[in-house]
């Protein structure tokens, strides 16, 4: 068995606490958001695993830039329609709640 001096072991050890522990950071919110993101949680699911998950792999917004650029004016128009129908249709059950 080789012996180490005593501060060999305890720098190993060091070492392998730092390696094992993920750093954290603290970060302040509004009581509103805590209560968004408590509703958000799963059951055991830490508010550090619940953020990931609602942000992970969402990408940016000019991941899609340009992704309707072939569109036909024809195609366009449709979609713009039926936006226009979805928009109206939701003022109405607005207005009659």
């Amino acid at each position: 068995m080789l012996k180490l001096d005593e501060n060999v072991i305890f720098y190993i050890y060091i070492c392998i606490c730092r390696v094992m522990r993920m750093v954290s950071k603290t970060i302040s919110v509004t009581e509103e958001v805590y209560d968004l993101l408590d509703k958000e949680k799963l059951p055991g699911e830490s508010f550090s695993e619940t953020l990931t998950r609602l942000v992970k792999d969402k990408g940016a917004i000019s991941d899609i830039a340009g992704a309707w650029a072939d569109l036909t004016v024809e195609e366009s128009t449709s979609i713009e329609r039926g936006m226009d129908d979805v928009r109206k249709s939701a003022n109405k059950r607005v207005q009659t709640s």
